[in-house]
């Protein structure tokens, strides 16, 4: 047995007491001709996550009697497939939208040419409305909101987020909501986890919006990076007709965090060897104009240790200005460089558990 099929038999006990997840994962790799590994990997580890956050956005939004979600270009794609497809079984009032703004396209855009698209979109409109985004530090929303009203738009809105490490000092706190982890706490939730990884395989395979022209139309980039190709999208429709198959089927789902913890701990921070093929050759770049590198990008024991808590603070006492290469997904870095990887692990953790105590401290004072 490789070490592939093991994971697939580990990922499912993580389920056992979610038979609708289960269920629909077997008989998704079951309806899907010659399935590929990839494809498989996509199925097991982000389909029940997506699943969850989904479903868990949409009851936030009722409870608060949102009538109008905005799911962000392009991270928040997988989870927008899912809603709609949620919505539109269940018949559940509220209108969602795919909308495309990014950072860059918020901060950098011609002012006249953004407002255009905002209000062709509706954001001006006096539908009480949220904005669904993977998240991380906030920054959009607020950003979004410093536009709207300075464009006169008094609404108030809801974020609700994948995940958050931060929230703008300035912004109200109850405005900004994580699934998965908030500024505050769910330090095992941090430490287990890769931002990048989520994104690239949750994005849409398209550019990222780079400005609007005058008519308001988003004029996008070319598409830096391959991610989430069609393959992956097929895994998920078909994983979303196997799951919310039956009326009671929506209701029945449990949104289990502990479920998503086990899931989320052991496929990004001990991936098998096949998990990183198939996920870690795809190139990344964190921000708009920087140079790509592959998501377990090959690093040497030198740059692993430079990673280190003690080498990180030996550099900021000496002030050192020496550039330092991370990996977006350092765990299958440590794994494919192949030497100490017990002991660049365990540093890793240590470092990763500092940061995180330390920001929920800060954020606490906040």
């Amino acid at each position: 047995m490789d070490k592939w099929e093991e994971k697939q038999k580990k990922y499912l006990t993580f389920f056992e007491n979610n038979a609708l997840i289960r269920k629909a994962i077997l008989n998704t790799q079951g309806r899907i001709t010659d399935i590929n590994v990839r494809q498989q990997i996509y199925l097991y580890t982000m389909c029940p996550v997506i699943a969850m956050f989904s479903k868990w956005v949409i009851e936030e939004a009722v409870k608060r009697d949102i009538k109008k979600l905005y799911f962000m270009a392009r991270d928040s794609y997988t989870a927008y497939l899912t809603a709609d497809y949620i919505i539109k079984k269940y018949h559940i009032d509220i209108q969602i939208k795919y909308i495309r703004l990014s950072r860059h396209s918020l901060r950098h855009s011609e002012y006249k040419n953004i407002i255009t698209y905002l209000k062709k979109e509706g954001f001006f409109d006096e539908d009480k409305y949220g904005i669904v985004d993977s998240g991380w530090l906030g920054t959009v929303q607020q950003s979004l909101r410093d536009l709207l009203v300075k464009a006169g738009c008094k609404t108030e809105f809801d974020g609700f987020y994948f995940g958050l490490y931060e929230i703008p000092r300035q912004m109200d706190r109850k405005r900004y909501n994580g699934f998965y982890f908030n500024p505050v706490g769910g330090i095992k939730q941090k430490v287990y986890f890769s931002n990048s990884l989520y994104e690239v395989m949750n994005a849409e395979n398209i550019g990222m919006t780079e400005s609007y022209d005058e008519h308001g139309n988003p004029v996008l980039v070319d598409n830096e990076y391959d991610k989430n190709p069609e393959d992956d999208l097929l895994v998920l429709n078909v994983f979303n007709e196997q799951l919310f198959k039956n009326d009671g089927s929506y209701k029945g789902l449990k949104v289990d965090r502990r479920e998503l913890f086990n899931i989320l701990r052991e496929f990004m921070t001990s991936p098998c060897m096949e998990e990183i093929k198939s996920f870690g050759n795809i190139r990344f770049s964190a921000n708009y104009g920087d140079k790509t590198d592959l998501m377990a990008a090959r690093m040497s024991e030198k740059e692993l240790k430079n990673l280190w808590l003690f080498a990180r603070i030996k550099r900021n006492l000496m002030r050192s200005r020496e550039p330092v290469r991370e990996s977006a997904w350092q765990q299958a870095s440590i794994i494919l460089n192949g030497k100490h990887v017990n002991s660049n692990m365990r540093h890793d953790k240590v470092y990763r558990y500092t940061k995180y105590v330390l920001n929920g401290i800060r954020n606490i004072r906040l």
